[in-house]
């Protein structure tokens, strides 16, 4: 899938069994939802997602695998 420059990158959990398992779920559409804490987002200082934002899901090898995009924010 390459890796598209512009697009930031989504990793889920740590490389490994973990990370191959959700991306897993993701590409066969058994994951369709994640959640965050908002206060992890204070302490760090980041925005909350947007909806229609994009981001590329990297497998283990830090290979583009997918592109997701948010479309809800709760």
């Amino acid at each position: 899938m390459g890796r598209p420059e512009r697009l930031p990158v989504a990793e889920f959990g740590f490389p490994g069994p973990l990370r191959d398992r959700l991306v897993a779920a993701i590409l066969t559409g058994l994951k369709t939802t994640t959640a965050g804490l908002l206060e992890e987002y204070r302490r760090e200082g980041a925005s909350l997602p947007e909806p229609g934002e994009r981001a590329l899901v990297v497998d283990s090898a830090g290979r583009g695998v997918a592109v997701i995009e948010t479309v809800d924010v709760a």
